[in-house]
């Protein structure tokens, strides 16, 4: 199923709203690879890995980081190693993929590259990440 980055957000807005969970979304849309972005990646990153109240989910082309399909896909980030800056994929095609480690720089650039011109309604598509977090109920 073709997925656009807009869609995407509405669907996880929409999911979370069918089952009643009271969670915020924040939506990182890059533009660029200047330093400001990828300081704000790593601080979305590390952020995460220190809180177990969040997930980010990230829209991505996937062949940047397997050298495989072209074109968007979604998968969590399942942790961030702060020190080696490498970030932990837990690849939701689990026929082809287990979970892998990418750089943080690649990463980002798989979630800046335009999907291919023959990819119909998700051509030019780029990615981002969709961070929930829970509300506590306390």
């Amino acid at each position: 199923m073709a997925v656009t980055w807009n869609e995407f957000v509405g669907y996880v807005q929409a999911g979370l709203a069918a089952y009643g969970i009271a969670a915020d979304i924040e939506v990182f849309k890059p533009e660029d690879d200047s330093p400001a972005t990828v300081a704000r990646l790593r601080e979305l990153l590390t952020s995460n890995q220190a809180s177990d109240r969040d997930i980010l989910l990230v829209y991505f082309d996937q062949g940047v980081l397997t050298g495989d399909w072209d074109g968007p896909h979604i998968s969590p980030i399942a942790a961030y190693d702060s020190e080696q800056r490498r970030v932990l994929i837990l690849d939701v095609d689990r026929q082809w993929y287990i979970p892998y480690w990418s750089s943080d720089d690649k990463l980002l650039a798989a979630m800046l590259r335009p999907a291919p011109p023959d990819m119909g309604v998700l051509k030019g598509q780029t990615g981002g990440i969709v961070r929930v977090a829970v509300r506590s109920t306390k």
